[in-house]
């Protein structure tokens, strides 16, 4: 193997273990979790290697066309496994044919060898991006301040390999006379030598905290739960005077309080920013503040510890959450999709729905919905955009695009946002009429949606009431029949059952039991459960999700003042109209039904529509609102994508002090060279030759190999005798022992005259040489 082929290997190894490296530290951060689905593991891991291995590898009788060819089917192959026939393979096809661009130009035209540098500063970027997601949250900042340090190190150190690897194969590859070696050896030495000590000095110097954030937890043993601040009188009221939105949209919500209260109704009151109840106090910020969460862990929501503590004073309170802005009413924001049914626990997540990932999938990018193939009536894209307290994403059925959460300190506890796009359905029951039963098809495809492996007796309980519900429906006009009359029945079979607003995790079977033979009263959880199981053993596929229900009519008074004081102090909220915005708090968790219904896909149905509505402190709606307090004006600049533009801008920057760089590089080289060659000696002679060929560079001519003599490179030029003059006297100059300086003087006049006829026979004719003359960088290739 040649020299140069040796290079080319160790330069594309040590770049491809570079991408490699990169693109794999995603998987071990603790921090980041990236959606590599097949395509993007066929992408990223397959096509685009393949890509530049195609264009580096030298295949024998193989000409351009062929490798295109070839490159052309790995491309083709790639994007018909990863993502089909269809317009979401254009930009894995568009980074494989860049990925092959590259790669051709930088290994068969070694001058463009600056490419490598931009992919440095491409990786550069993502590891910047990862390194950012160490402060996603206090217990990944807590776990990966070592692993974050680690790849700080890590990168730098590869970075300086790859640097060093770039200027041995591209900037060195020409290849030295022997007398030179030692010279080269030593050059790349003294790079090493400073790469290891940049290096070294790095790993001493740095502090050790300088990635870490540590986490600083409360120094009080037992934290101060400041009393509340009442608000009622704060704030500047509503637009247009108004307490509640003109605006109304149909739709299925909790029976209960819509939109105001009876009498004195629930007050707003504010807690300081900096006594947030946080992580340790999530007990009294359960589903409806009461503290009533599941303390043990087995799921059962310890409802009688829950009740017993509901006397006291956090059970008449609820915290706000987060604000949502969409243009539509109600948003059923889900963060779990219960599809699995547990003969005793009931139900449970689904393992292989990836939307039960999503919720806390911390993004690198904006995460795209990769399913394909599918049409839905009565479906249109909403936008929705959250402020939240909670790290996790709640989102509407069917997100369709989802950006990575951002984290903002300056909003308090809203300290995670996010956008959404939905196709949520807007379709009805006037739409639902006519709605067919599932093909056999289609309930193979959801056969998990309609198991329902109860025990016996569990199973005799849910069949009676469901038998008692149809058998109703039947002799009830009003119940168009069918597949969607079915749901009807199954809806309307609670109407007197007891609806309780809040909020528990109790969702096993003998609970729900209870409640359809026993209490007969429950929250959200037993009826939208119980719903599910009904659902199924009427054929209809269901399942449970459960998340935060932002709807016009859950917004009291109260929470418009709430919003009122949150808007005018957080300015990215002041983007919204007043009427798009919703306060969500504690009471709004909420668990309801998804039934499938043919060609309209899962639709979301609210299961307490029919049930006898809650009354009074019953309804965990009505309790004071709690929002944080900022204890300063808050000058917060609105959300911002990742900052290219200034980005860009300090690339662009940097290029232009690097080119300047080269000018004065070269420009200085001349003039030093010019002025040594106006000394005597054989130092001069040295100048003038090293100038000329600067200058003859410069115009476009032969680029002289280290190994050629002057007048080996003069016969390069036959036509022009002053140049093999002027290579004969240099030699002589140089090498001959010349005692009297008059006679030295007369020769390198005699030089310098052939210097002049050179430049002026070789010298490109009009305009446009004299700005390649002065414009080119050529004459660097002998430094």
């Amino acid at each position: 193997m040649r020299s140069t082929d040796r290079r080319g290997a160790l330069l594309f190894s040590t770049r491809l273990f570079l991408y490699f490296a990169v693109f794999s530290l995603p998987l071990i951060h603790p921090g980041i979790s990236v959606a590599y689905d097949r395509s993007g593991v066929i992408l990223w891991f397959c096509v685009v290697p393949l890509e530049a291995l195609i264009a580096f590898v030298p295949l024998r009788g193989l000409k351009i066309r062929g490798r295109l060819i070839c490159a052309a089917a790995v491309l083709f192959g790639g994007c018909l496994a990863g993502a089909g026939l269809n317009p979401a393979a254009l930009p894995g096809a568009g980074i494989g044919c860049l990925s092959f661009a590259l790669s051709f130009l930088l290994f068969r035209f070694p001058r463009w060898g600056g490419i490598a540098i931009t992919e440095q500063i491409f990786l550069a970027l993502i590891c910047f991006r990862m390194l950012g997601f160490s402060r996603s949250s206090e217990e990944v900042a807590a776990d990966s301040a070592a692993l974050s340090q680690g790849i700080l190190i890590f990168t730098i150190a590869v970075f300086l390999l790859h640097g060093m690897v770039i200027y041995y194969c591209l900037y060195r590859r020409r290849a030295e006379v022997p007398a030179k070696t030692g010279k080269k050896r030593r050059e790349f030495a003294v790079f090493a030598t400073g790469a290891a000590a940049a290096l070294l000095l790095l790993i001493v110097f740095l502090p050790p905290d300088f990635v870490k954030n540590s986490v600083i937890s409360n120094l009080l043993e037992d934290r101060i739960n400041p009393p509340p601040v009442p608000l009622d009188e704060e704030g500047e009221g509503m637009p247009d005077g108004n307490l509640r939105s003109r605006r109304r949209d149909r739709g299925m919500f909790p029976r209960g309080n819509r939109g105001g209260n009876q009498g004195d109704g629930p007050r707003l009151q504010g807690i300081p920013e900096s006594r947030w109840p946080g992580d340790g106090d999530r007990g009294e910020m359960d589903g409806d503040g009461d503290g009533d969460g599941d303390r043990d862990g087995n799921g059962d929501g310890d409802r009688e510890n829950g009740r017993q503590g509901a006397g006291g004073n956090q059970a008449q309170r609820q915290y706000a959450v987060m604000v949502v802005a969409a243009k539509r009413s109600p948003v059923y924001a889900a963060g779990a999709y219960l599809g699995e049914l547990h003969p005793l626990r009931g139900f449970r997540p689904s393992k292989d729905e990836i939307l039960n990932s999503l919720p806390t999938m911390r993004l690198l990018e904006t995460w795209f919905d990769s399913s394909a193939g599918y049409y839905e009536y009565g479906r249109t894209g909403l936008e929705v955009f959250s402020l939240s307290s909670l790290p996790e994403k709640y989102l509407p059925y069917r997100p369709k695009a989802v950006e990575p959460t951002v984290l903002q300190r300056g909003y308090g506890p809203f300290r995670y946002s996010h956008r959404v796009v939905s196709d949520i359905s807007i379709s009805g029951p006037r739409d639902w009429l006519d709605c067919r039963e599932p093909s056999a098809g289609e309930e193979e495809l959801y056969a998990e949606f309609l198991d329902a492996a109860l025990a016996r007796n569990d199973l005799a309980i849910f069949e009676a009431h469901l038998r008692g519900a149809l058998e109703a429906a039947q002799n009830d006009e009003n119940n168009p029949g069918g597949y969607f009359g079915k749901i009807l029945a199954i809806l309307k079979s609670f109407e007197t059952f007891q609806y309780n607003a809040g909020y528990t995790d109790n969702r096993s079977i003998p609970a729900l039991v209870d409640f359809l033979t026993y209490t007969k009263e429950g929250d959200c959880t037993e009826f939208s459960n119980t719903s599910a199981v009904l659902g199924r053993l009427a054929g209809i596929p269901s399942r449970v999700v459960t998340g935060f229900l932002a709807a016009e009519e859950l917004q009291t008074p109260a929470h418009l003042r709430g919003l009122s004081i949150l808007r005018s102090q957080i300015k990215v909220l002041q983007d919204f109209p007043f009427e798009d915005l919703f306060l969500v708090t504690t009471a709004h968790r909420h668990s309801w039904v998804q039934f499938w219904l043919p060609d309209y896909g899962w639709i979301d149905f609210e299961t307490t529509s029919f049930a006898i509505p809650p009354m009074g402190m019953g309804d965990a709606n009505n309790r004071d609102v709690i929002i944080p307090i900022f204890e300063k004006e808050q000058e917060i600049t609105p959300l911002r994508s990742f900052p290219w533009r200034p980005v860009l801008r300090a690339l662009g920057i940097l290029a232009a002090a690097a080119v300047l760089a080269l000018y004065v590089l070269r420009y200085g080289r001349e003039l030093i060279l010019l002025s040594r060659a106006r000394r005597f000696g054989r130092k001069a002679a040295r100048a003038l030759f090293a100038l000329l060929l600067m200058r003859l560079a410069e115009e476009g001519k032969p680029i002289r190999a280290p190994s050629q003599t002057s007048v080996e490179y003069a016969g390069l030029f036959p036509k022009d005798a002053a140049f093999a003059s002027f290579a004969s006297l240099y030699t002589e100059i140089r090498y001959r022992n010349i005692q009297d300086p008059a006679e030295q003087g007369k020769l390198l006049a005699v030089l310098r005259e052939n210097y002049r006829n050179i430049l002026r026979a070789q010298r490109r004719p009009g305009p446009r040489g004299f700005f390649k003359r002065i414009f080119s960088l050529r004459g660097l290739s002998y430094l």
